[in-house]
């Protein structure tokens, strides 16, 4: 960092919810007294603050948690346990080009295009727990 003239200064990393990082630094023209171990530690308390609330205000513009019917549910669970469509139809004893309308209305619902996303998107808003 010192070729972009960045010798004296802070920096610390900073890890959120939902695995929102963030590595926080601060560069300053002259060194500073990192002696005061009291005021660093304000200093990262006081960033910590500000990170957690920057990720509140982020996740407050993201969308709702989509609304799925109760066989959809049912079906996420399964994909989440790792059964195919073959073998959610004999374990919901329902036809297979069920699973398959059921599976495309929760990707679309959850705006996602596999069965990882799914899962992960499931787990991340709370429609699935394993």
């Amino acid at each position: 960092m010192e070729e972009h003239g960045l010798i004296h200064g802070w920096a610390a990393p900073f890890y959120g919810p939902q695995g929102r990082e963030a590595y926080v630094t601060y560069s300053f023209g002259r060194e500073i007294i990192a002696s005061d171990a009291d005021s660093l530690r304000q200093l990262t308390d006081k960033t910590e603050i500000f990170h957690n609330k920057m990720v509140r205000l982020a996740e407050r513009g993201e969308s709702s948690i989509p609304s799925l019917s109760n066989r959809e549910n049912e079906v996420l669970l399964w994909i989440a346990r790792g059964k195919s469509n073959s073998d959610i139809a004999t374990i919901l004893d329902i036809s297979g080009s069920s699973v398959d309308t059921y599976v495309r209305r929760i990707f679309e619902k959850l705006s996602v295009n596999h069965r990882i996303a799914a899962i992960l998107k499931g787990l991340h808003l709370g429609l699935v727990r394993l």
